[in-house]
């Protein structure tokens, strides 16, 4: 009869381990859900990566091969003018 009981105790004291580790272990549902939450802002942030990758991707394309977007970018980012243009300048 001691021996049920010391067994039960035993068995009792091992599934209260257990369980506290399937919670609260390092692989147990609380880092299972933090690990869940890591993922998906990673998956988000690689959804922006790869739509700036694509938007970045397209505005070579065009630097590469359409003139009239070379040169707006170039009046644009090098302030460049053409011969014969004048250029206005408003104080603020």
């Amino acid at each position: 009869m001691f021996f049920r009981v010391l067994l039960f105790v035993f068995l009792g004291i091992t599934n209260i381990t257990l369980f506290f580790f399937m919670i609260w272990g390092s692989n147990g549902l609380i880092a299972y859900h933090d690990l869940k939450h890591q993922l998906s802002e990673l998956e988000a942030q690689k959804a922006q990566i790869e739509e700036k990758s694509l938007l970045l991707s397209n505005e070579i394309r065009l630097l590469k091969t359409d003139q009239n977007y070379q040169e707006k970018m170039i009046r644009q980012k090098l302030r460049y003018i053409r011969n014969n243009e004048l250029v206005y300048i408003f104080e603020k």
